[in-house]
């Protein structure tokens, strides 16, 4: 499933930071998330951890938060109280202007906002995955009507007496031609 973030958000399992929409991972992040024993033990404490607001070692703010009993965690946040600006801001560099300062309310709006997101995404490869079934159904019957029409035309085509069978088959092959095209 294609997510859409707009915060960034560490991806378990494969231990890395997606950018978010609206705010991008810093440069600092990228390339200190995988391979720095401070930060995976930071993201692998946060897996486990309660929902709320987490400062890593470096002064980002991260927020773990739950969908369907699954633990999600934005990061790479200035989060009002939740960073620490004299820890984190000399990593940022030149990039400072990119990462605004969020409300915990701003950010539990995006947490609510990627949860609707989630479910609804979740919601949509259900119901897609059953009209995927019922197309897959229909097309399997389609074949068998076919073979029995094909059978049913060679019939007819042999006797005259058939002739009204032949009409009918006809009309089930145009049909069952439609039914193909879906």
């Amino acid at each position: 499933m294609d997510e859409f973030n707009l915060l960034p958000i560490y991806r378990k399992g494969i231990g890395e930071i997606s950018n978010g929409i609206e705010i991008v991972v810093p440069a600092f992040c990228k390339k200190n998330c995988e391979h720095n024993e401070k930060c995976k033990r930071h993201y692998q404490q946060l897996e486990h951890a309660e929902k709320g607001l987490y400062q890593c070692p470096y002064g980002f703010s991260s927020y773990v938060f739950e969908i369907a009993d699954d633990t999600h965690i934005f990061t790479c946040l200035r989060v009002e109280g939740a960073y620490n600006p004299k820890v984190l801001l000399p990593k940022l560099k030149s990039e400072g202007k990119l990462y605004r300062e969020l409300s915990k309310s701003v950010l539990e709006q995006y947490a609510e906002a990627y949860r609707e997101y989630w479910i609804n995404q979740f919601k949509y490869e259900k119901y897609k995955q059953f009209v995927d079934d019922i197309f897959h159904d229909v097309r399997k019957f389609n074949q068998q009507i076919k073979i029995k029409n094909e059978h049913l035309y060679k019939k007819s085509q042999q006797h005259r007496k058939y002739s009204d069978f032949l009409e009918l088959s006809k009309s089930i092959h145009v049909i069952s031609w439609f039914l193909t095209l879906y």
